[in-house]
């Protein structure tokens, strides 16, 4: 063998072992948090991200499908089909589910807002413990499977006056750790919130105490 073709597989070698090296430089942690109907939490790097089905999410990653009953879901990352399972170590959005608590922080415009669910569907809810009645917009109420149909015709009190909307039971709200099963709440058609709003104040099974600038909700009992 001459000098010059030993040199060049040598060097072929060299550069072969190095491809793999480079792999988990490349690489992202991406973990499975959370699993809806339409949508999964997702940990990227570190950071949480909310992914909808078919719309492409951050930094070239897509959800593809879920399903809610095995906690799983199928993203497409680079490229690449992956299936991932609801991280064990995950406690939820917002809480430990088996504390029945949740503290929720103060967004950038000053308002309470926390990751939840309505009937298995993610939902980010402002919360407010000073209002009477739980609201959720006539699309948002659409996307998480409740009917305006099923409800009965009411008038709610506004900052812009009393404007109509329908009286509905929530199947199951989920905040963190607290679940709720049969929640009453009015879905409005006009002046609809931008985010659904949760009357945690009107809630008999939820204390709320506000601490260090931040909710605590604690489901009653706890």
């Amino acid at each position: 063998m001459s000098t010059r073709d030993w040199r060049g597989r040598v060097a072929a070698v060299l550069i072969l072992a190095a491809i793999p090296a480079l792999t988990p430089l490349l690489a992202r942690d991406v973990v499975l948090l959370g699993v809806f109907a339409d949508r999964a939490l997702v940990g990227v790097d570190g950071q949480r991200v909310v992914l909808v089905v078919g719309q492409a999410g951050q930094e070239d990653i897509r959800l593809l499908s879920t399903n809610t009953l095995e906690r799983r879901a199928w993203l497409q990352i680079d490229g690449q089909r992956r299936e991932l399972a609801v991280a064990a170590r995950d406690a939820g959005p917002a809480g430990d589910p088996a504390s029945g608590a949740t503290r929720v922080h103060r967004d950038a415009s000053g308002a309470y807002t926390v990751s939840g669910s309505i009937g298995g569907h993610a939902v980010r809810f402002r919360v407010d413990p000073d209002a009477a009645l739980t609201l959720l917009s006539a699309s948002e109420a659409e996307r998480v499977g409740v009917s305006r149909g099923q409800g009965r015709m009411t008038t709610v009190q506004t900052d812009s006056g009393r404007v109509f909307g329908h009286r509905v039971i929530l199947p199951r709200v989920q905040v963190g750790g607290i679940v709720l099963d049969q929640v009453e709440a009015v879905i409005l058609q006009d002046h609809a919130p931008r985010l659904p709003v949760l009357a945690t104040g009107s809630l008999e099974r939820v204390q709320v105490r506000e601490e260090d600038g931040t909710l605590l909700l604690r489901a009653a009992g706890r």
